[in-house]
């Protein structure tokens, strides 16, 4: 799980790295801090939303059917889907928000002086 977040932080960071002047042109072009704040964190959610779509129902797939012999009958699925799901959740969250307030503090003068 740590790999994972660290994995997606580092895809995130690289793309905003990848977008710095399309970021400052957005600000140069009069968008505020908190509109490139949200493009940013709207974008990486988006990323990281089919994994949340298709790991909540694989989580209650894989709890009811390990039921039989390699999970206890006290889990429940339900309780699974929900620590999956919010855990899936807040690692996405977690993971995008630096890369966001990156982006929001870029200034735009400094990147387009430099061609």
């Amino acid at each position: 799980l740590l790999l994972t977040a660290m994995g997606y932080y580092a895809t995130q960071h690289y793309l905003v790295s990848a977008r710095r002047r399309d970021y400052a042109i957005l600000a140069a072009l009069g968008a505020s801090p908190r509109t490139v704040y949200k493009l940013v964190l709207w974008r990486g959610l988006r990323y990281g939303l089919p994994g949340l779509v298709l790991g909540v129902p694989l989580a209650f797939v894989l709890v009811t059917r390990l039921r039989d012999g390699f999970v206890t009958s006290a889990v429940s699925p339900p309780l699974v889907v929900a620590l999956v799901a919010g855990g899936i959740a807040c690692l996405l969250l977690g993971a995008t928000t630096g890369p966001a307030r990156e982006a929001r503090d870029l200034e735009p003068a400094p990147l387009l002086k430099e061609d």
